[in-house]
C-alpha cells in the first residue's frame, strides 16, 4: 500500500492524513502504516478468507475523536482488497488495563466508539473483555477467553451455527419509575 492510496481513504472520510497520522512514529521505519501493511497484509491478499479478526485499540487512545471514523475506512479498504463488501470483521474490545490516560476516561471514549462502530460498520460483531481483563496488565492474561468468543461470533454470525449465545450484552440504559427499579439491556 502506498501513503497516497492511505492519504486517499483518509481524504474519503472527511480526514486529513499528516505524517502523525500515517506513521506512529516518524523515525520508526517499522510503526508505518504503509510498512505495516506491506509487510503484514498485503502478502495475504491473494488468498481466500472467510474473514477478519482485529485486536487492537491502545494506540487509538490519543486519537479517540477518530476512531469510528478510521475504523469504518479501514475495514472498507480491506473489504476492498478482497473485494467483498460483507467480508466479516471481529473485533476485541480495548481492555480494562489502568492506562496512561491525562483525563482518566479517554479509553473508556474508545469503548464507548467501539460499541458504536458495531452500528457503523456492517457484518461486524465486538468480543467483550471487560469481565476478563485486569487493570494492571495491558492484555488479559485469559486469552483463551477472548479467542473464544471471536469464535463463538464467527462460528454464529459467519457460519450460522446456532445455540450458541455470541452477541455482547449491551447496555441500553435504565430508569427509575416510581416502582419498581428497571434495567433495560439489549
Amino acid at each position: 500500500m502506498k501513503t497516497e492510496f492511505l492519504a486517499g481513504i483518509f481524504l474519503a472520510v472527511g480526514l486529513t492524513a499528516n505524517a502523525e497520522v500515517l506513521s506512529v512514529s516518524k523515525n520508526a521505519a517499522w510503526a508505518k502504516a504503509t510498512t505495516m501493511f506491506n509487510g503484514m497484509i498485503a502478502p495475504l491478499t491473494g488468498y481466500d478468507i472467510r474473514g477478519l479478526l482485529w485486536y487492537q485499540g491502545e494506540a487509538d487512545i490519543p486519537h479517540r475523536d477518530m476512531y469510528r471514523t478510521v475504523q469504518a475506512a479501514y475495514v472498507q479498504m480491506m473489504r476492498q482488497y478482497w473485494n467483498d463488501p460483507e467480508l466479516p470483521f471481529y473485533y476485541v474490545q480495548l481492555a480494562p488495563y489502568s492506562y496512561d490516560d491525562p483525563d482518566g476516561f479517554s479509553a473508556s471514549l474508545i469503548r464507548e466508539a467501539q460499541m458504536l462502530c458495531l452500528d457503523d460498520i456492517p457484518y461486524s460483531g465486538m468480543a467483550v473483555t471487560m469481565d476478563v481483563g485486569d487493570p494492571g496488565t495491558i492484555h488479559p492474561a485469559d486469552k483463551e477467553t477472548v479467542g473464544n468468543r471471536l469464535a463463538y461470533l464467527a462460528l454464529t454470525k459467519t457460519y450460522g451455527i446456532g445455540g450458541i449465545d455470541a452477541e455482547a450484552t449491551l447496555f441500553n440504559g435504565f430508569g427509575i419509575p416510581a416502582s419498581p427499579f428497571r434495567t433495560d439491556i439489549q
